[in-house]
């Protein structure tokens, strides 16, 4: 269930946190589920991240933020579109980012991002699929997954 982002300003006032992940990659070339293995180290303590997807611990809302950029001199050529898909349970497409030829360049680079509310039941899983279109000539950089629970135990901040 995705909820408005009207009502994300006053979910998040005033509410505690007690499970928040975020993870960052600096480079991804290929189609598929997005890897962070080669950052598993840093990540290694958190028992519901496997490198590739998340697996959410208690049912809840929560806020899934997710994004990528691309440098500006790979569109010289190019005019495909990359994006960055949000999945739950590896197959049902939630949301999702993506750069084109029409994507505003700023300091030399591309960027998409996005922030949402999803309710989430425990044990489904989070993860991100890029599609590259032309793998030799474009990446994506930059990529993050971050995952806040939002605390709804104290409603009186609830307006």
């Amino acid at each position: 269930m995705l909820i408005s982002n009207k009502v994300k300003a006053q979910l998040l006032k005033g509410h505690e946190n007690y499970f928040s992940f975020n993870a960052n990659l600096d480079e991804w070339k290929k189609n598929g589920i997005v890897d962070f293995s080669s950052e598993k180290n840093k990540y290694s303590s958190i028992k519901n991240w496997n490198g590739k997807s998340l697996t959410i611990p208690v049912y809840g809302v929560y806020e899934i933020s997710f994004g990528f950029s691309t440098e500006v001199i790979e569109w010289f050529f190019n005019t495909d579109e990359v994006q960055l898909l949000l999945l739950k349970n590896e197959n049902e497409v939630i949301d999702e980012v993506s750069i084109n030829e029409d994507t505003k360049c700023y300091y030399g680079k591309k960027s998409s991002e996005k922030s949402i509310l999803l309710s989430l039941n425990e044990n489904e899983t989070l993860c991100l699929k890029a599609s590259i279109t032309d793998k030799e000539n474009q990446n994506i950089k930059a990529v993050f997954f971050r995952a806040i629970k939002i605390d709804f135990d104290d409603e009186s901040n609830l307006e």
